[in-house]
């Protein structure tokens, strides 16, 4: 047995030290650092960084020739970056920058538009803009006197609401993209907190810093010991009135203006676009592949 597993051993280290450089940029890799695969090659973690936050890569789809041609995508990107004049911005924490003078726009949760040369959108390019509206809840307990954790009767639930865009795009690298242009919203329970107006923006975040975390842990506990002397026998499951919460309405309302601009700078960029068919006369936005919208003669 000790024989065998020295072997094993010596294999693993081996594949874990195995060194080989990345076909894009030729910086070697070390295996035991981590690397990024695609269906034919590894590539180094610095070139996988520089594609778009947008762009969706992996072993089973993505080939080295792909991976690539999105590479040089976004080196024409950086060019178009440099460019970019912001006229208008909507959004808290993913905001979209509006160039009104050339009819571009970005999406980035970056303070500086131009930071990470994130993808810029000429406006025909917008074919269609949703916003959904998810809700999800949490059940509260509190502890009887015997330290028994246990649930209120009827049930009672802390909300929380988040908002999100979806823009559909004729795009070679993106067919939709969805971003959330405001925090995560929560709203405490009135029945078990005493006020609806316990409500306030949070970021959705999987770190906290320490400061944080000593937060969280004294609320924890002044909620406990508010749960010991309050009624546990309710009359009726409480659920907020979003249409008379501020935050809410704020944060719709701020969903909605995204939503219409985008929606607006798409009807521009059909008429910067419309031509008169040679064919059939007609004026109109060519399809995708440059043919009449009308009688499918080529305009272009």
């Amino acid at each position: 047995m000790g024989l065998f597993s020295k072997i094993k051993d010596s294999a693993s280290a081996t594949i874990h030290n195995e060194t080989r450089n990345c076909p894009i940029c030729g910086t070697e890799i070390k295996f035991i650092k981590g690397y990024v695969e695609l269906q034919d090659a590894n590539i180094c973690k610095t070139c996988a960084a520089k594609a778009s936050k947008f762009y969706s890569y992996g072993k089973k789809f993505t080939t080295l020739e792909m991976f690539q041609e999105h590479l040089a995508y976004r080196e024409k990107n950086q060019e178009e970056v440099d460019k970019f004049n912001s006229t208008k911005v909507l959004g808290k924490t993913n905001k979209v920058y509006f160039d009104e003078d050339h009819n571009k726009f970005i999406i980035t949760d970056r303070s500086n538009c131009k930071d990470g040369n994130p993808d810029v959108f000429s406006y025909d390019m917008v074919t269609g803009v949703n916003l959904d509206i998810n809700e999800g809840k949490t059940e509260l307990s509190y502890k009887d006197e015997e330290g028994t954790s246990k649930h209120y009767s009827p049930s009672q639930y802390d909300y929380h609401y988040s908002f999100s865009l979806t823009m559909h795009i004729n795009h070679p690298y993106y067919s939709s993209i969805t971003f959330t242009p405001c925090n995560t919203l929560y709203i405490k329970n009135a029945l078990i907190n005493g006020s609806v107006t316990n409500a306030a923006n949070k970021t959705t975040t999987t770190t906290q810093s320490t400061a944080a975390k000593k937060t969280t842990t004294t609320t924890a506990k002044t909620q406990t010991t508010t749960h010991r002397t309050v009624n546990t026998r309710l009359s009726t499951t409480w659920k907020p009135d979003v249409s008379s919460n501020v935050d809410y309405q704020e944060n719709l309302a701020l969903a909605n203006e995204i939503k219409e601009s985008l929606t607006q700078v798409r009807e521009i960029g059909r008429e910067e676009h419309k031509l008169i068919c040679p064919y059939c006369d007609k004026t109109g936005t060519p399809n995708p592949d440059g043919s009449c919208p009308f009688c499918g003669a080529p305009m272009e």
